[in-house]
């Protein structure tokens, strides 16, 4: 792979170059002063990357986290390959009560290329979630790549669904209140996860509550525009090609993420799977039936026609889409929602979106 730095050159990398004149300047100036000049987790070896996670972190500006009732890990048990993964549960400050009214659920999978990443990560903005609705919110670490490559990701956010399904009683959840969403891989996750349930719904012998809500932060899906040699095929939306040179996910870091979870470009493993819809949920049969959507993408991202287009196929399948573009914004935005209008006006909207379908 190229590109790899050593620790040692860690100090050489990242610059917003021409980003300087489109991101939000507030941004741009929490950029500069926090995270220019560091490498990047791709730019470094997986091993430099375990072993020193927090030096190659992205430094966020995160809301400030409300106080909720409680907050606590449980332990899933999971199959592919057999092992054991963290649930965070965020509970508002009555759940503990007597006699209180089951709550909706709120399923969320956390973003970072599928090889970086962790459950908290979102946590402020999950504990808003948790105070403003009143809602409980299971927060799912699922294992990354490339030490757990696809499949496991796929199922240990399948699994870790179904676990917490399965503890809707203790946990006082309302099994016909449950919404699910995800950022950037987490996104692509949550996408796999909607048409998953909707499978399951259409051959359950008994009724299956529908999902209320999909929620999409900056998705992709689809890995197939990626050619065998690496190169983008021709056939790649608008975003790619205008911004695949982008400092926060460009196509360095794509490459690199991919061929960490489906295999290197080019490799048979990697052909068979870009055009599996578990990979590239663009690409299912059909997406009827699949849960309502709220889609965000970034103006300066190069994911944006990835939320167009699945937007534009859910609508066209009857699936009803909330689709929002937020300007001035690359990839990851999300992570500054104490710092930008645009990220501050995401939360604002999630809540509100929230509030709507958990009524």
């Amino acid at each position: 792979m190229s590109n790899i730095l050593t620790p040692e050159q860690v100090k050489v990398r990242q610059q917003l170059g021409r980003y300087e004149q489109l991101f939000d300047p507030v941004f741009c100036a929490f950029f500069n002063e926090h995270i220019a000049g560091r490498a990047a987790s791709h730019q470094v070896s997986i091993e430099e990357l375990r072993a020193n996670p927090a030096l190659y972190a992205v430094k966020g500006a995160p809301p400030e986290a409300p106080s909720i009732g409680r907050e606590y890990d449980l332990k899933c048990p999971v199959t592919t390959p057999e092992g054991e993964i963290t649930i965070k549960i965020y509970e508002p400050e009555s759940a503990g009560e007597e006699k209180v009214e089951p709550r909706a659920l709120y399923y969320h999978t956390h973003g970072g290329a599928f090889c970086v990443g962790r459950a908290g990560a979102d946590a402020a903005i999950l504990k808003i979630l948790v105070k403003e609705l009143g809602i409980v919110v299971a927060d799912v670490d699922y294992r990354l790549a490339p030490e757990f490559p696809y499949p496991t990701p796929v199922e240990d956010v399948w699994e870790g669904f179904q676990f917490i399904l399965s503890q809707a009683q203790s946990l006082n959840i309302d099994p016909t209140k449950i919404l699910i969403g995800g950022v950037s891989a987490g996104a692509n996750l949550t996408s796999v996860l909607a048409l998953r349930y909707r499978n399951l719904a259409l051959s359950s012998s008994t009724p299956l509550p529908p999902l209320l809500l999909q929620l999409l932060i900056v998705p992709g899906v689809d890995i197939s525009i990626i050619s065998s040699d690496g190169t983008l095929h021709p056939s790649a939306p608008e975003s790619y090609r205008l911004y695949g040179d982008n400092p926060i996910l460009g196509e360095d870091r794509k490459t690199w993420s991919l061929d960490h979870y489906l295999g290197k470009s080019g490799s048979e493993r990697r052909e068979k799977l870009k055009w599996s819809w578990e990979a590239s949920p663009l690409l299912a049969e059909s997406h009827a039936g699949v849960a309502p959507a709220f889609i965000a993408t970034a103006e300066f991202d190069i994911l944006r026609n990835d939320g167009v287009m699945y937007a534009e196929k859910l609508r066209k399948d009857g699936v009803k889409v909330k689709y929002e573009e937020y300007k001035g914004a690359g990839h990851a935005f999300s992570g500054y929602a104490g710092l930008c209008d645009e990220s501050k006006r995401l939360v604002r909207d999630i809540v509100e979106v929230f509030r709507e379908v958990v009524a």
